[in-house]
Formats: structure tokens, C-alpha cells, sequence
């Protein structure tokens, strides 16, 4: 595998991902969406990418503390 394979491989790897945190973060948004909430809690960490969809979408990610390296983020709509 050359240099121009593996980075390409690895763009594909990190698509994979996005889309996969995506989905299931949304998801978690249309479960919140029916039981009549305006926010959800995630408790990993959002990609960078993602978070800035989600933010594109009007979302508002908002980091809270985090406890013995936990990751709180508030997602709200």
C-alpha cells in the first residue's frame, strides 16, 4: 500500500464513522423529538465533523463537565 492508498483508505474509514455517529446520534434526537423533549445528553465524544452537521442542522452541542474522563455533551434543539 502506498502513501496515496492509505490515505484514502483512512478517508474512507473516517466517513464510516461519521455517518455511523451520526445516524445513531439522530436517532437518539427522534427518540427525545417523541417523548417530547428538547434536548438529548451524549455521553462520547461527538467528531468534529459531526458536530459541526449537527450545528449546521441548528442544533446547539453544548460540552458539560466531565467526571473521571467522561464526556457529557448536551445536545439541544
Amino acid at each position: 500500500m502506498n502513501a496515496k492508498e492509505a490515505r484514502t483508505r483512512a478517508l474512507e474509514v473516517n466517513t464510516d464513522v461519521n455517518d455511523s455517529q451520526y445516524a445513531i446520534i439522530k436517532k437518539m434526537i427522534k427518540t427525545e423529538v417523541e417523548c417530547g423533549n428538547y434536548h438529548t445528553y451524549v455521553y462520547v465524544y461527538i467528531k468534529p465533523d459531526v458536530q459541526k452537521k449537527l450545528e449546521s442542522e441548528g442544533f446547539n452541542i453544548e460540552n458539560l463537565e466531565s467526571f473521571r474522563n467522561e464526556t457529557t455533551i448536551k445536545i439541544k434543539w
